[in-house]
């Protein structure tokens, strides 16, 4: 955080926002040349933590949209956006801290990142952290299916170095432990967080 923090500017992305925004807020008051990018279709807007802080609005954007597969705008059904398309719209070739908590399409979504780099020859991803949710449930809690989607992960440069269940989801609602919060490093990339 502290790299953020000192950075003369940065850029951050957070795909399922929900209706609580303290993360984006903490993220935004300690880092002050940073701005996130928000998306989430469903809800309309940041939430209270950002948008009565007149201090941290102006530096947060909203757009009542997804992170999927494939460019998806269906009539009736909510737009959806590749990682690639969402970066070309706001002209952004590269994200400091990329979070998302997707409920299962992270695996599509990130599947779909990893063939496009994979067809332009790229052999990084276009940001420094991410911060995951993953969401192991049906169709992609399978061994080999999941295994295969994580190392594509690695091939494109990023590596754990933090994870926690979440015992929210297993305590509460008893279920099994198929939520679990990564933070993943970009290994390869040339970026503040492993530059000297």
């Amino acid at each position: 955080m502290e790299l953020l923090e000192s950075a003369p500017k940065c850029v951050i992305y957070s795909i399922g926002v929900n209706d609580d925004s303290s993360f984006e807020a903490e993220l935004l008051r300690r880092a002050p040349h940073c701005e996130v990018w928000g998306y989430d279709f469903s809800v309309s807007s940041w939430g209270p933590e950002i948008t009565e802080d007149k201090d941290l609005a102006p530096r947060a954007h909203f757009h009542k949209w997804g992170l999927g597969g494939k460019d998806e705008h269906e009539l009736g059904q909510p737009a959806m956006y590749t990682l690639k398309t969402l970066m070309e719209k706001n002209g952004h070739d590269f994200i400091d801290l990329f979070k998302i908590d997707i409920e299962g399409a992270e695996f599509d979504a990130l599947k779909s990142l990893m063939s496009s780099l994979e067809r332009e020859g790229a052999d990084s991803v276009p940001f420094g952290q991410m911060q995951l949710e993953i969401h192991a449930w049906a169709p992609h809690d399978g061994f080999t299916y999941f295994m295969n989607w994580w190392e594509s992960l690695e091939r494109f440069g990023l590596r754990p170095f933090s994870f926690e269940p979440n015992l929210v989801y297993v305590s509460a609602l008893g279920g099994r432990p198929e939520c679990v919060e990564y933070s993943f490093i970009n290994v390869k990339g040339n970026h503040s967080l492993i530059s000297d």
